[in-house]
């Protein structure tokens, strides 16, 4: 649930904006635009944008989507990598 609200808001506000993307700190973020980016003419004539994120997410290995989810709810302290 957090990972689907998460890329759906990122996809909402960022729309087709690359850099966006590009800058965020998630991995997840980055793929996504990838993703997006290859099918750009489909999700953007589709009328729900839900439809692309439920379609990269159910694109996801499971231990893919537990890294991500993982990713976004607890980021990285400042200084560690």
């Amino acid at each position: 649930k957090h990972l689907f609200t998460h890329l759906l808001k990122i996809y909402l506000e960022y729309g087709d904006e690359e850099g966006a993307y590009n800058s965020s700190p998630f991995k997840v973020d980055r793929h996504f635009w990838q993703f997006f980016s290859r099918r750009k003419n489909l999700y953007t004539s589709e009328t729900h944008p839900e439809r692309c994120v439920v379609d990269f997410v159910a694109g996801m290995t499971d231990s893919y989507a537990l890294e991500s989810a993982r990713e976004i709810l607890f980021p990285q302290p400042l200084g560690f990598h």
